[in-house]
């Protein structure tokens, strides 16, 4: 996964590097569809019989014709990850605020979290409890819900792991535009 992301490399030098080659992938589909006259026939043409060479060329065309669709996912997507690269990415998820720092959470208090984070929100199938990484954060339990083609922390419910309170509920289906597409 990392050598497809960002070859590697830091994040923010090697995803603008990948998804850039998505303009490299649009000219060579564009070039191919101008060099493939009336390309559209080609979806149904059956591959002529003869010599390899034509036969070979005719399976190419054939291949490039019905790939057409996934070129386009990925140069698509490819063009997004690339504007959100360079300074157009969606608005941050809301993040809970400061909470009652502790040292170490034992299984009791993680229960009352979970069961504060499910009355708080009945709907959510929980996925992922993640734990505090210093003190002051939120117990955060995330799922899926209502809303779909989100990742799970789009659905998150964060909770006081002192108090077992909970400060912040977020959900998936009251995302922005912006942020429903990048979640």
């Amino acid at each position: 996964r990392q050598t497809h992301r960002h070859l590697m490399l830091p994040t923010k030098y090697g995803v603008p590097i990948v998804s850039s080659l998505a303009l490299l992938l649009l000219a060579s589909l564009v070039t191919g569809l101008i060099t493939y006259k009336k390309f559209w026939r080609g979806f149904l043409r059956a591959p002529r019989k003869g010599d390899t060479r034509r036969l070979t060329g005719d399976l190419h065309r054939l291949a490039g014709v019905w790939s057409l669709w996934f070129v386009v996912l990925m140069i698509v997507t490819g063009l997004w990850y690339l504007v959100e690269s360079l300074g157009g990415e969606a608005p941050r998820l809301p993040e809970p605020a400061q909470v009652t720092a502790v040292e170490t959470i034992d299984g009791a208090a993680l229960d009352r979290a979970v069961a504060a984070a499910r009355a708080a929100y009945p709907g959510l199938d929980v996925r992922e409890v993640r734990l505090p990484l210093k003190p002051g954060d939120a117990v955060e339990v995330v799922g899926q819900a209502d809303a779909v083609l989100v990742r799970d922390r789009a659905n998150a419910v964060a909770v006081d792991p002192a108090s077992a309170m909970v400060v912040l509920v977020s959900r998936g289906e009251n995302l922005g535009v912006h942020q429903r597409i990048s979640e």
